[in-house]
């Protein structure tokens, strides 16, 4: 569809204005997004941009594309080339326009982008690494393929020397086992660094002035990590020693690299300080998020997801690190704040049909776990403010006074029926069958 049929029949293609700004070859999207924009000829240059900026599909072509939007005409191309912050990101499936690109930034903090993708020449890949260093001086954010020929062990200590580099996230797209492949040491304004795909040995994260970490392994490099890599007793120790090194974090997640708990872990083990952590999301095994969680000592602010793999494999002991965990983290709240609508959620990761969460109702905090056998298990008082969980899976004999409920076994498996503020949890009486689980 040319741009002309997107113009009243009145206009003339020579009178164009920034109201009318649809490039002649953009994207199908873009057009539709522009029929349904309508500008006033008055606009300042800002919103104009804002609008430029709409009217570009967010992808990795989206550079070239950039690029038309200018060619409407003369007042629209110099209010979008004079607005620099349409220029600073860099997608490197278009480092032909590199150089347009940082020319119209005017020095402003670049970022820059590489998807990477399949069957790629070896060469581009190299012309690639070769663009990039020249401009880590003035790049504040920096996203690369690991499957990229030019991600190298030097290449990566290059970017992580810039002293501009506050953003750094290393992915790759690909579900095979990549092997250990060490970071690099950041400077101290290195503010967010994110690692998918890519297995990282815990005691290689060095970078002091972190604050947000997010590691994820694809699904299927857990299982072949677990006999072999992660079920070594070091990497649980290294991971506690790589946490007690970033004290600065704010945001915590690792998905599926917990590793397995390692038997030397007890009372005399070192609880991991995170004093401004606001939110923490721990996804995988079981008794790696139970220990894990467990020895770590969170502000009263900190917000916790956990979401559990392999929970038939919940043992007394992940019931009992777990309850330790939310009492330890509740213990830090006052009671004024115990009314927020959710303090932790726990959960089996990647099963739409079976989910919990922690609700937090006044004085009170439910703690929920799907698994199989539901039922209840309710964890003592705390502080006497009426502060108890409920661990679907896991029941307390019918008539056993509140006072008796710490002492009693968590694998009980006489079955009730309980009600507790409006959430029934039915079970069969029939000791030999699994619970229904919540209605």
């Amino acid at each position: 569809m040319d741009a002309r049929s997107l113009l009243p029949h009145s206009t003339q293609p020579n009178c164009l204005t920034p109201c009318m700004a649809v490039p002649p070859r953009i994207s199908r999207s873009a057009k539709v997004k522009a029929r349904v924009v309508a500008l006033a000829p008055n606009l300042p240059a800002e919103v104009l941009c804002m609008v430029f900026d709409l009217l570009v599909p967010k992808h990795c072509n989206d550079s070239s594309d950039r690029v038309r939007v200018t060619h409407v005409c003369q007042q629209w191309r110099s209010i979008a080339i004079g607005h620099r912050t349409l220029w600073t990101t860099l997608y490197a499936a278009n480092i032909t326009a590199w150089d347009t690109f940082v020319r119209r930034a005017k020095g402003a903090p670049l970022e820059i982008i590489d998807h990477g993708w399949s069957g790629e020449k070896k060469s581009s890949g190299v012309d690639r690494g070769l663009a990039i260093l020249p401009l880590l001086p003035s790049t504040k954010s920096i996203t690369l393929n690991h499957g990229s020929p030019y991600i190298t062990p030097d290449f990566l200590a290059q970017v992580a020397s810039s002293d501009s580099l506050t953003t750094f996230t290393l992915r790759t797209d690909g579900r095979r086992y990549e092997g250990e492949f060490p970071l690099p040491s950041f400077g101290s304004k290195l503010h967010s660094l994110a690692v998918s795909g890519v297995y990282c040995p815990w005691n290689s994260i060095r970078a002091p002035g972190i604050r947000k970490l997010e590691i994820q392994l694809p699904a299927g490099d857990l299982y072949h990590l677990s006999g072999e890599e992660i079920d070594d007793p070091r990497h649980f120790m290294d991971l506690l020693d790589a946490l007690r090194s970033l004290s600065l974090l704010e945001v915590l997640d690792l998905c599926r690299v917990l590793p397995l708990p390692t038997s030397r872990i007890n009372e005399t083990t070192a609880r991991v300080e995170l004093p401004y952590l606001q939110h923490l999301s721990l996804k995988g095994i079981v008794s790696g998020c139970s220990h894990l969680w467990s020895l770590l000592d969170l502000s009263i602010r900190t917000s916790v997801l956990v979401q559990v793999q392999e929970s038939w494999a919940l043992e007394d002991i992940d019931i009992v690190l777990f309850g330790q965990a939310l009492e330890t983290h509740l213990l830090r709240i006052p009671d004024a704040d115990l009314a927020n609508p959710t303090l932790v959620e726990v959960n089996q990761c990647w099963n739409k049909h079976r989910r919990a969460s922690v609700t937090s109702d006044y004085k009170k905090v439910r703690f929920y776990m799907d698994g199989p056998g539901d039922g209840v298990f309710l964890h003592p008082q705390v502080k006497g403010s009426g502060i108890y969980l409920e661990f679907p899976g896991f029941l307390i004999p019918d008539g056993t006074p509140r006072d008796e409920w710490n002492s009693f076994p968590v694998t009980a498996k006489k079955r009730r029926c309980v009600d507790q503020s409006r959430r029934c949890l039915s079970a069969r009486q029939d000791t030999g069958e699994r619970g229904t689980g919540r209605e």
